[in-house]
């Protein structure tokens, strides 16, 4: 298997204190934080488009997660609504110049 066919599991980074948090669904179920749903959604989306592949879709990833986890160090909660990820999902996805992977998440998050 060659080197660029092998995906580490992203990791997750928290800047400055390790802060432990958790995604508050549109249900109101509280789960576990896990960057890995964050690529595995921005893996479907390019599975789509044909736009990335994983390793794009863990870039993206962690740039997401280092983002939220930003955030959530300077929030005084300790629960994020999974509509704030995915705001975070859609604006790195345009930054990275991945227009239609954006605008198919964001149909995806309408059909969710």
């Amino acid at each position: 298997m060659s080197q660029e066919n092998v995906i580490p599991n992203p990791p997750s980074v928290y800047i400055g204190e390790n802060k432990v948090f958790t995604v508050t669904k549109r249900n109101g179920e509280i789960v576990t934080y896990d960057v890995k749903k964050i690529m595995s959604a921005i893996s479907k989306c390019f599975a789509q488009t044909k736009e990335g592949g994983d390793v794009d879709a863990m870039k993206v990833a962690i740039k997401v997660d280092k983002e939220l986890s930003y955030i959530m160090n300077k929030s005084i909660h300790e629960s994020v609504h999974v509509e704030k990820i995915q705001d975070l999902v859609e604006k790195n996805l345009m930054l990275e110049d991945y227009t239609d992977s954006a605008k198919a998440y964001i149909m995806y998050r309408d059909w969710e």
